[in-house]
């Protein structure tokens, strides 16, 4: 039988330095990896041990859930346009379960690899990639769907590296990064393939696309990069920071987070050119996952049960 438990969040004070962030507070002490929300008050969180939590107040309170065989989870995404209900999430031994109900029930689906999911991106309620890799054996994956995960065709792809984050900025093209500085521009949905070069040799854990030209891109050291014209060039922007970037998320075109090492959370309103925020102690957990609703709120998670509000 399925156990649902209630935690209840209290909101601490806002960090030091950086007043539009606040801390939720949920009881759970396990490691959160990504987060999505489906409207102000609609989102899902999701991590270590099978632990899938949500919230409809605004995260004043969540719902948790464990999955059986209890995977950790990487990466969760529910669906828009009037299919909020459908979500997925994915993550170790090829792990990708759905939900059609907004997270009541879960279903597992047969991925067809046993490889870490690291990052799972759907275009639509029905066309869908993950995409992940197993260090330890030096091999990556990518799987696709076009069917809403009844059945996953596994795509060879021209490189060995690890593939930590996917997106897409069509139906057809989207982009992937991962570790030694890996950047494909996937092409013809996953037909074909172009590698760029991101001026980096360090690991690349996240990647969005504001538009079909402008992106950017996280990563270790420090690592901001930034394309104007859909990957032909990337610029590595000047943050100013050392810390490892585990997550980056864009409002608007010139409005970007990136959180990571030490729970830091860096901010640019220029595009890029400049950036502000803060960082704890060495004894703060890190920050692995971020998602805005909107310009005025945002959310950022991380391990021990570190869960951020931004509200502007």
């Amino acid at each position: 039988m399925k156990k649902v438990y209630i935690s209840v969040c209290l909101i601490f004070l806002a960090i030091s330095g950086y007043s539009q962030w606040t801390q939720l507070h949920c009881g759970i002490g396990k490691d959160f990896k990504s987060v999505y929300f489906t409207d102000v008050n609609t989102g899902y969180v999701v991590g270590e041990q099978g632990i899938i939590i949500k919230t409809t107040d605004g995260g004043n309170t969540w719902t948790q859930q464990t999955i059986p065989d209890n995977p950790w989870f990487f990466s969760v995404q529910f669906m828009k346009n009037g299919y909020e209900k459908i979500g997925y999430a994915a993550g170790s031994w090829g792990t990708v379960v759905k939900t059609t109900d907004a997270g009541l029930s879960w279903t597992k689906l047969n991925t067809g690899t046993k490889t870490d999911l690291h990052s799972i991106f759907f275009i639509d309620q029905y066309n869908g990639y993950a995409v992940g890799g197993d260090m330890l054996k030096h091999k990556n994956v990518m799987i696709k769907t076009t069917d809403g995960g009844a059945t996953w065709k596994i795509i060879d792809t021209p490189l060995d590296n690890i593939y930590n984050s996917i997106c897409f900025i069509d139906s057809k093209t989207g982009y992937l990064v991962g570790d030694n500085g890996t950047i494909l521009q996937v092409l013809d949905a996953g037909k074909d393939f172009s590698s760029q070069a991101g001026s980096t040799d360090k690991e690349i854990n996240s990647v969005f696309f504001v538009n079909d030209k402008i992106g950017y891109i996280a990563g270790e050291i420090g690592v901001i990069l930034k394309t104007t014209d859909a990957g032909e060039e990337w610029k590595v922007l000047p943050t100013g920071k050392t810390d490892h970037y585990y997550a980056i998320f864009a409002t608007s075109i010139n409005n970007i987070f990136a959180v990571g090492y030490n729970c830091a959370i860096i901010q640019s309103t220029d595009g890029g050119a400049t950036w502000t925020g803060t960082k704890g102690t060495p004894f703060d957990p890190t920050l692995k996952g971020i998602f805005f609703v909107n310009a005025n709120t945002g959310y950022a998670v991380g391990e021990r049960g570190k869960i951020m509000k931004y509200q502007k």
